[in-house]
Formats: C-alpha cells, structure tokens, sequence
C-alpha cells in the first residue's frame, strides 16, 4: 500500500474549501455580478482540481494497468455517485431532468466528476495509441486548444441549438489542458520541483499571477485576453498553490490541527462535492448584500468562509452517516468496497 502524501492530501482538502467558499456567493447570495473576495479563487480553483487529479492519474496509468480497467473503476468511482446524487437533487428541488440534462452546461453543479472521467479517458487511451509521451504530449495539446477554441461565442453558438455542448460538458473541457499539466508534473516531479526550489521562477509567476489579476479587474478584456488569462491564472494558481504546500508541508502535517483538518477533508473531497449543493443555504441575497456591498472584503471572507465551514462539516458527518454501509458508501461516495 502507497504511502500518502501528507502535504498534497491537505492541498486536496484545501481545494476542495475554495470550491465551496466560491459556490457561497452563486449559491446563497445570488450576486455573481458583483465583486467578491471570495470570487478570486475560482481563478484557479478548478485548474488546482483538475491539476491535482492529472498528478494522481500516474498511479494508476503504469504497464499493469488496462484501459478497461480503469473505465470501470473510474466510472463506479465517479459516474455512479454523480447519477445518484444528481437524480435526488433534482428530485428535491424540482429540476425536470430531462430539460435539464438537455440544456443545462452545469448539470445542476454536478458537471466535474462527468468532465474529469471523460479526461482520464481521453488522456490513457491517448498515452496507450501514441506510446510515447512526446507525441501524447502533442495530442493533448492540440486537444486543450481545440477545446479553447470551442468555448469562444462563434463555435458556442453554432452548436447551441443542437444542444450538444450542454449534453457533453463542452464548455468545461477547456480544463483538460490542466489536467494534462498535472500529469506532466508527476511524471517528471524532479525537474517540476527543480523549478519549484527556485527562487527567480517563483518570484516571476507570483508577479504574473497577481499583475494579470490586477489587470484584469481594472478593465475590460478582450476574448483573446480572457482566454490568455484563463491559461495564466489557472496554471499559475495551481503551480503556485501547490508549491505553497510543498514549501511549508511541515504545517500542514497531521502534528498541526490545520494539517490534519484540511487532509480529512482532503481524503473526502468526492464527499463534500457531492453533498455540499444539498446544504448551501439558498436564500441569503440580503446577507449577500449586506456584506458585499459595504467594500469591507475581510468581511465577507470571515462570513462566507464561516458558511463554507459549516456546510463542509455537515458533509463530512452525513458523509460518515453513509459509511456505516461500506457496500451503500462504494455506490453512492466512490469509495473502496469492503465486506460488511
């Protein structure tokens, strides 16, 4: 049995707490047309997801390891409790399911785990025609721009009536060029954290990261700019967080109450993604309002953080509700079957 990685199972649950915390002003204030303290990481958030799960991909992708096998272990790991979970939140909220897998992108939120096993698909069959990494490398590539193109207005709307990017997650395959960087990281982590030690690359990428961010928020960008910046905010975000924890994984050790609270949450990620739509509380437009509009961002922090903490806690307990059943907690949360 691996050994885990203490620092990258604490990044994972810190992830998973800026998924949340961005979800609190979508969900519970309904203002995603203001600006919130608690918006600017999803500059990056999700390409730290994506990135994450491409470095992880190596420990299954070796010459044991068969595509079909890894089909059905990924699909009972992360298709089936997706179905679950999504039938029932449309079934307590109402949600025609039909129109809704039909026109909704998002598919009510539950969109990343349906993206993230067509990206282990794409990139394990790709690796197993091509053979080499060069050539994978090439096609992934050519994957990740072709999806960047797709998601520009031109190709949106030509395909729109025919609902196909809707029904495929289209729009959220632009995420795979980050999925593929994590992998490339894993797979040369030497030379990734060569780069990583030094001191004149992270100072660059720190500034890049923050004076593209200012940029952007002072005015308005083009769809070039925007494509551009979604490439160098989520990739410099995700490098950069991940270099954070890696630096200073002393504190986030199981020795520090930090450490072992954000790799429990780290170690039930599938938990809290699939649970935490049931508990975000939908009706706080006038807290929403209150705290974003008083120009205060440590306030709103402090508030939103408090309701993404609570609701992570509410997971978690349900969570371990389920897993009383080990055969209930492999069909619905992913997790590895055991006999009763």
């Amino acid at each position: 049995m691996k050994s885990r990685i203490e620092y990258i199972d604490a990044l994972r649950g810190f992830v998973m707490l800026l998924v949340v915390l961005g979800h609190v002003p979508m969900y519970c204030y309904h203002q995603t047309d203001v600006f919130s303290f608690s918006l600017i990481p999803s500059t990056f958030h999700l390409a730290l997801f994506f990135f994450i799960s491409g470095w992880f991909l190596n420990n299954a992708n070796d010459n044991s390891y068969r595509l079909w096998e890894l089909v059905k272990k990924k699909f009972v790991q992360l298709i089936v409790p997706t179905v679950v979970f999504y039938l029932l939140f449309c079934w307590l909220y109402n949600i025609d399911i039909v129109d809704n897998l039909w026109s909704d992108k998002y598919k009510a939120g539950y969109w990343f785990c349906i993206v993230l096993f067509g990206f282990y698909i794409i990139l394990t069959l790709t690796l197993a025609i091509t053979k080499t990494v060069l050539w994978g490398t090439f096609l992934c590539l050519l994957f990740s721009a072709l999806t960047l193109m797709f998601n520009t207005n031109a190709m949106t709307r030509l395909l729109t009536e025919w609902h196909i990017p809707n029904v495929l997650c289209l729009q959220q395959w632009q995420y795979f060029f980050f999925f593929y960087i994590g992998f490339i990281a894993h797979r040369y982590q030497n030379r990734f954290f060569a780069w990583l030690d030094n001191g004149r690359v992270m100072g660059i990428g720190i500034l890049l990261f923050f004076g593209s961010l200012l940029i952007y928020y002072q005015q308005p960008m083009g769809l070039l700019g925007i494509k551009l910046g979604f490439l160098v905010w989520g990739g410099l975000g995700a490098i950069l967080s991940f270099a954070f924890f890696r630096k200073y994984e002393q504190s986030f050790s199981s020795q520090t109450y930090v450490g072992r609270t954000l790799q429990y949450i780290g170690r039930r990620t599938l938990d809290v993604y699939l649970l935490h739509f049931f508990f975000l509380p939908r009706n706080l437009e006038n807290l929403g309002s209150l705290i974003m509009g008083n120009g205060n961002p440590t306030v709103e922090l402090f508030v939103s953080l408090t309701i993404a903490l609570i609701v992570i806690a509410m997971c978690l307990l349900i969570g371990n509700v389920i897993r009383l059943s080990p055969t209930l907690a492999h069909w619905t949360l992913g997790a590895k079957k055991h006999h009763e």
